[in-house]
């Protein structure tokens, strides 16, 4: 009985390892997922600001060539 006991312990505790091993193979994959989708949110967000800065770039130039032009047209 003691040896039926022992064996009966020793498998719920082989059970539990099994399940905690299981429980952190699937966090870690849920961190990568999330890490992973952080990432191209990032992405996604570095593109925009570039798109934004390109514009705000394209609209000073144009603003300073307006200026230039004004300053050409009123030196003549």
């Amino acid at each position: 009985a003691a040896d039926a006991r022992e064996l009966l312990a020793q498998e719920i505790v082989e059970r539990a390892a099994a399940e905690e091993t299981e429980s952190v193979a699937s966090s870690i994959s849920s961190r990568e997922d999330f890490e992973a989708q952080q990432a191209e949110v990032a992405k996604a967000q570095k593109a925009h600001q570039d798109e934004l800065d390109a514009k705000a770039a394209e609209q000073e130039k144009a603003e300073e060539a307006a200026e230039a032009a004004d300053r050409g047209s009123s030196d003549a």
